[in-house]
């Protein structure tokens, strides 16, 4: 009997893995369209918007990235919402929880462009669910420029 239940709840849960379509191409466009509308005025001149997200049935991902054209800035963000730990939402749901958290935290980063984040994973309670979250600002061109210096005093 044991076996039976396992067997047949394995296979509901693998039917509901295939239900959860992906994010589609118009949903990724809203998204871009909603932050772009939303951050726009608190964009420098140069600085984009890019984003990312993956949903199925175990979680639903977003990244973020800030950047400017010259790669002097680079915010990356991700906020992941795992199903375990929302088991009352869609995955859907679970996707749009993870914007308003990001969109909260870029937020206050353009605040006034002082917001460290953790470049390792947390732990954040929003809005009464978990969901786990990380960014990191860096200068990409700085950067380059460290590697080649490091590269020329070997």
């Amino acid at each position: 009997m044991y076996a039976y239940f396992m067997k047949k709840n394995k296979s509901e849960m693998n039917q509901k893995r295939k239900e959860v379509k992906p994010v589609s191409e118009k949903e990724m466009a809203n998204i871009r369209e909603a932050l772009v509308a939303r951050f726009a005025a608190s964009l420098e001149p140069g600085e984009s918007l890019i984003s990312n997200a993956i949903r199925d049935a175990e979680h639903s991902i977003l990244s973020l990235i800030v950047q400017s054209n010259d790669n002097r800035f680079r915010l990356e963000m991700e906020a992941v919402a795992l199903a375990e730990n929302n088991e009352e939402m869609s995955p859907k749901d679970r996707l749009f929880h993870a914007l308003d958290f990001i969109a909260e935290q870029l937020h206050n980063f353009f605040a006034d462009r002082m917001l460290r984040f953790h470049d390792d994973w947390r732990i954040y309670t929003f809005k009464g669910s978990e969901l786990r979250f990380r960014a990191a600002q860096t200068n990409p061109e700085l950067e380059t420029l460290a590697e080649q210096w490091l590269e020329k005093g070997d």
